[in-house]
């Protein structure tokens, strides 16, 4: 098998319907072998007859991952796919028809250990006025530009649009089920943490902008609380994952967190942003995260 295409799913059978439908018209040659695995999280939607019921000459796997959180839905699917290559897109995605050619051609071509595409947004709605450019990247809106170039630690690729060697996953490990989003809490960080290790593996990764996907932004999250949310979340995961040696701390968090945290409140009070405000939840997730973690560390859970 050449690729694996896996779909990690929960309650959005919908969407999911418009994602594989998306996959069964891509344009690939007749020499490559490729599969579709779709890993049903929990859902208490009709996922299951969705897939089911889907009459397609691709081959597709559906498996049931009964653990909670995106992580361990993509390391599930990573022991079910049979693919050299594995490519991940979101269940509430439309891949462009060439897009598992122009990720095959990217291995070919450069040798390398992770790929990321090109993410356009595809909202239900008109973006708001307040939504401006520098906020689309916290919906997955992925565009380096139109030259495929190999990224460095300063740059990101996405969940929505992203693929790996299998062997990179038997070097290095799975996803870190600590990290990424569990139901509807939209916690992340797994993607990152991964692409860290390639990169302290000293493994290579290019950005492909041929690899098109179109990520459907819902209603919700076209709203101000999804993006207060959204950073909340991630400092939560930040925090969790601090691996940093911490000698002044208070409830393990490092002092200086706290003189960000004001600055950042002073900061919001001048000049009362969304964007100010999204900073001071990351420093309000971070500290719970720190106090969860020390918490743990003291058996004060137990």
């Amino acid at each position: 098998m050449d690729i694996s295409v896996v779909i990690c799913t929960y309650n959005r059978s919908k969407q999911l319907r418009n994602t594989l439908n998306s996959l069964f018209e891509q344009k690939v040659d007749n020499e490559t072998q490729w599969e579709i695995v779709v890993i049903d999280n929990n859902s208490s939607d009709d996922t299951y007859d969705v897939v089911r019921n889907l009459n397609s000459k691709i081959p597709i796997t559906y498996a049931r991952e009964e653990k909670q959180g995106l992580s361990h839905a993509r390391n599930r699917g990573i022991r079910e796919s049979k693919g050299r290559h594995i490519a991940f897109i979101d269940d509430d995605a439309l891949a462009d028809s060439n897009w598992i050619r122009a990720l095959r051609e990217t291995f070919k071509n450069f040798d390398c250990d992770a790929v990321g595409g090109r993410t356009y947004l595809k909202p239900v709605k008109k973006l708001p006025g307040w939504l401006t450019k520098d906020l689309w990247g916290f919906l997955a809106c992925l565009d380096y530009g139109d030259q495929p170039f190999q990224i460095d630690r300063g740059q990101f690729i996405y969940g929505t649009n992203m693929a790996f060697p299998r062997e990179i996953f038997n070097k290095l490990g799975y996803f870190n089920t600590e990290l990424g989003r569990t139901g509807y809490v939209p916690t992340g960080g797994e993607e990152t943490e991964l692409l860290g290790r390639i990169f302290s593996y000293s493994g290579k990764a290019y950005y492909q902008p041929k690899a098109e996907v179109y990520h459907i932004i819902d209603e919700y999250k076209l709203r101000k609380q999804y993006f207060r949310r959204l950073h909340y979340y991630e400092g939560l995961s930040s925090g969790k994952a601090y691996e940093k040696e911490i000698k002044r701390n208070l409830c393990g968090i490092p002092l200086f967190m706290f003189t960000q945290l004001i600055r950042s409140i002073l900061r919001y009070l001048t000049k009362p942003t969304l964007r100010m405000q999204m900073n001071v939840c990351w420093f309000l997730g971070f500290m719970k995260g720190r106090i969860a973690i020390d918490c743990n560390r003291k058996g004060l859970f137990h």
